[in-house]
């Protein structure tokens, strides 16, 4: 599987310093090989865009406890039996728990 995750980054600050990151998932691009045996490999490509082909509300960001590096951590797409982005659950970690 390959997988590149376009996103942006928000901080809100105040004087005191960062109060929170947030981040947004504009777009994913996903590659995916499924073994077909006996027949050969099958290649899927997916274009993720929250708001166009799937429901924001489908598209799960976690943050974890450390946010720097700000970068994704972690991808789950639950498929739900169906090949439909419509019909995919994603969830992105950003950060690490630690």
């Amino acid at each position: 599987m390959k997988c590149e995750i376009e996103y942006e980054i928000s901080i809100e600050r105040q004087k005191e310093g960062v109060q929170d990151i947030s981040f947004k998932i504009n777009q994913i691009e996903l590659e995916v090989k499924v073994d077909d045996h006996p027949d050969d490999p099958k290649e899927f490509e997916f274009d993720i865009v929250p708001g166009e082909n799937i429901d924001s509300n489908l598209v799960v960001i976690r943050k974890g406890e450390a946010l720097i590096p700000t970068d994704p951590t972690f991808l789950h797409i639950d498929m739900k039996k169906s090949a439909r982005i419509a019909d995919f659950k994603v969830t992105v970690l950003f950060g690490k728990n630690e």
